[in-house]
């Protein structure tokens, strides 16, 4: 289903992407979903090594350019609390 212009609907794009995001360690939605929502995510794994959860967070891009380094802390915020509640479920791997 295409919901933007930017939704993925290519099967070799979208197994292109899900190869990103594992490399990467989260994901980025950029407007794919809802036209002008810049989304970030990132797991939250479990003590059995899966991933149990996973924290986001959803900025409308009117207030940020793609070279703003504020983007950029908050993904590292964002993935910082992920480890960090990945630690408090038992996930030993970082």
């Amino acid at each position: 289903i295409r919901y933007t212009k930017k939704t993925i609907i290519n099967i070799d794009k979208l197994c292109q992407h899900l190869a990103q995001i594992r490399e990467q360690g989260y994901a980025v939605d950029d407007e794919e979903y809802v036209d002008g929502l810049f989304c970030i995510a990132a797991p939250v794994w479990g003590h059995a090594k899966t991933v149990v959860a996973a924290l986001s967070v959803a900025l409308p891009k009117f207030l940020y350019s793609k070279s703003d380094e504020e983007i950029v802390s908050i993904r590292d915020m964002l993935i910082d609390v992920a480890q960090r509640f990945s630690i408090s479920l038992g996930y030993e791997a970082f």
